[in-house]
């Protein structure tokens, strides 16, 4: 176990089975697993696929939290979540129906580049169903490259209203 670091994001997305129950257990799982700890989680908002092959609609949710763990494993532990709950990450293969898809946001204020780790997540200060649920719990947060707030980031996009659609905690 290393150093605690603080302000780790993760987002939870699912859009397929009961998805509010997804995320639930996920967010169980992942405490459980001792994975993540102080955690705070937003409400689950629905959000439209990004793209037609991706199915239905998702909801979606972050949680901030923080870790003794390293980025590595930490992401290897959210994939182990991920298989456990029944995704199936193909090799190459990106998008698609799925009944939970965690992604490591935010590892405090660290940028790393590392073969198949990248954070900050390269596409968070785009996503509306990323931004919207971290305003709620973590209106402070930064984009350590830019220094941008989520405040900031989120005014930059066009629509970024998402209708609530319950809790993480049960």
């Amino acid at each position: 176990m290393g150093e605690r670091v603080d302000g780790v994001v993760v987002a939870l997305g699912s859009n397929t089975g009961d998805r509010l129950a997804s995320l639930q257990e996920a967010l169980r799982r992942i405490e459980a697993a001792g994975l993540l700890t102080c955690i705070r989680c937003s409400h689950a908002y629905e959000t439209p696929p990004e793209r037609p092959e991706d199915g239905g609609a998702f909801l979606n949710a972050v949680m901030v939290g923080s870790t003794r763990q390293a980025a590595r494993e930490l992401l290897d532990g959210l994939l182990q979540v991920e298989r456990g709950l029944g995704r199936s990450r193909a090799a190459g293969v990106h998008g698609g129906p799925r009944p939970i898809d965690l992604d490591l946001i935010l590892f405090g204020d660290h940028v790393l580049e590392e073969p198949g780790l990248q954070v900050p997540h390269p596409r968070f200060p785009q996503r509306a169903f990323v931004l919207v649920p971290l305003a709620e719990i973590c209106p402070d947060a930064r984009e350590p490259r830019s220094g941008r707030s989520v405040h900031s980031l989120l005014a930059s996009l066009p629509d970024a209203r998402l209708p609530r659609a319950g809790s993480l905690r049960k």
